[in-house]
């Protein structure tokens, strides 16, 4: 309390002021109209605004073209020194002709559709291309220059075009 008695006058009213200032400022702040009907309130007051679209500059637009076109020629330089990595051959399948074969299982067909008869299910994949699909056979289809002589209960026998003979049995994952 001393301290304030020795401040001189001058002092003492603008700290005066500021503090009334202060609580004037404060109390309009927080102040509440005593009825929602008397709130000026607009819900669609900043839809009709509209603002400038965002623009890059020439420098920017320069730079970010170089970076395109060198990501591109990188891209490219990558390709040529490395080539795309095949998929691996189908693991326990044997070739025939360009495709290779494995057979992943064999079954009996139901008495009253096919008479009781024995249905294999293949995949067959590309040597160059790598594709694999997946087939239900039975005796007499032909792959690739190959007929289907006979299915046993734990493997498919076919035979080729000189009278070969190859059977692939079912594989044991």
């Amino acid at each position: 309390m001393k301290a304030w008695q020795q401040l001189p006058t001058s002092v003492k009213l603008i700290a005066v002021a500021l503090v009334i200032i202060c609580v004037i400022d404060f109390a309009q702040r927080i102040y509440v109209a005593e009825s929602d009907a008397s709130r000026n309130f607009d819900p669609m007051a900043g839809v009709g605004i509209e603002f400038a679209s965002a623009q890059a500059s020439e420098e920017v637009k320069s730079w970010l073209q170089q970076r395109r076109e060198e990501a591109e020629k990188s891209q490219q330089e990558q390709q040529v020194a490395v080539s795309e990595p095949k998929a691996a051959l189908l693991e326990g399948g044997v070739n025939l002709g360009d495709m290779r074969v494995r057979v992943r299982g064999v079954y009996t067909a139901s008495e009253a559709a096919t008479g009781g008869a024995r249905i294999a299910l293949i995949d067959t994949q590309q040597i160059e291309s790598r594709q694999v699909e997946i087939t239900e056979i039975s005796e007499g289809f032909e792959l690739n220059g190959y007929t289907v002589s006979k299915i046993n209960v734990n493997s498919v026998t076919f035979i080729g075009g000189d009278d070969e003979s190859v059977t692939i049995p079912v594989f044991d994952y």
